[in-house]
């Protein structure tokens, strides 16, 4: 290969569609994906992210938290070291004194450890102001909810956005107002932004 025309996008024709409000920004993206199949040439139109993908959240009661010696952050820490590994939150590196090369060391639990909801609420919490671990669902409400699968934030514009309002999109699903926290599109994804009046 000597040349990359679409800059690495997944496909030689990337539209990003954005807005506030995700269930219409995705809406609007459904239905521009589908006038797009019509279009003569055109083949394998796809809108890579879910809006409704399950997942768990986690409500933590601070109070309670605050009263047994944990942070919100500690809280997070052990759900992200039971369930992945302690990588992100703090690397750790051995230095090979032969070699020299640094290695990456992780802390994570084994394998099919966690398998169910009970077993998620029975995590360990430690930290460094409590002297006994305590349960996950002593701090914490765990329930299902539906979530994008990608959303990435970069920046926040407050102000008015100019009015934009495509020809085919409904009279009562393209308002305009103040902007909300933005977002920063990756290729070929759906973002939320500030809506475009």
């Amino acid at each position: 290969m000597d040349a990359v025309l679409n800059l690495g996008l997944p496909a030689p024709i990337d539209v990003q569609v954005s807005g506030s409000n995700m269930k219409q920004t995705y809406a609007a993206a459904v239905e521009l994906a589908s006038r797009i199949r019509q279009l003569k040439g055109v083949s394998d139109v796809l809108i890579p992210q879910d809006i409704d993908y399950p997942a768990l959240q986690l409500d933590v009661d601070r109070e309670k938290a605050s009263q047994l010696g944990l942070s919100q952050k500690e809280i997070v820490d052990n759900v992200i070291t039971a369930l992945t590994s302690n990588g992100m939150i703090a690397p750790n590196y051995w230095i090979d004194p032969k070699s020299g090369n640094p290695y990456l060391l992780t802390v994570q639990y084994q394998e099919n450890t966690v398998n169910t909801m009970t077993d998620l609420k029975q995590i360990p919490l430690r930290g460094p102001k409590i002297s006994q671990a305590t349960f996950l669902d002593s701090v914490v409400k765990v329930s299902t909810i539906a979530s994008p699968t990608e959303m990435d934030f970069c920046t926040t514009r407050v102000g008015k956005l100019p009015t934009y309002k495509p020809k085919w999109l409904s009279k009562n699903s393209w308002t305009s107002g103040t902007t909300s926290p933005a977002t920063c599109a990756r290729p070929g994804r759906i973002h939320n932004e500030p809506t475009r009046g």
